[in-house]
C-alpha cells in the first residue's frame, strides 16, 4: 500500500467520524433531518475518498496481475531459439 492510499483510506476514516460527531451534536439541539442534511456533505466527502481508495487498489492488483513476476534466483529458463548444437 502506498502513501496516497494510507492518506485517502485515513482521510475517509477521519471525515466519517467527523460526520457521525456533526449528526450527533445537531440532531441533539435539533431534529434529525436538519443534523442529517448540515453533515452530508461530510458523508460525501468520505464515501467519495474511499470509493477512490477502492478505484486505486483495484487498479493496482489488475497492474500486478498483468505483468509476471521475475524469475527466481537459479531457476534455468528455456534456452531461446538458434543454432541446433551438433552432436558426435
Amino acid at each position: 500500500m502506498k502513501l496516497t492510499d494510507i492518506i485517502l483510506l485515513s482521510l475517509a476514516a477521519g471525515f466519517f467520524i467527523i460526520g457521525v460527531h456533526q449528526l450527533v451534536v445537531i440532531t441533539n439541539n435539533e431534529n434529525l433531518n436538519v443534523g442529517l442534511a448540515q453533515s452530508y456533505w461530510v458523508f460525501m466527502l468520505s464515501v467519495t475518498l474511499f470509493l477512490t481508495f477502492q478505484l486505486r487498489k483495484k487498479k493496482q492488483e489488475a497492474a500486478e496481475k498483468a505483468t509476471p513476476p521475475p524469475p527466481a534466483k537459479g531457476v534455468r529458463t528455456a534456452k531461446p531459439a538458434g543454432k541446433a548444437r551438433k552432436t558426435r
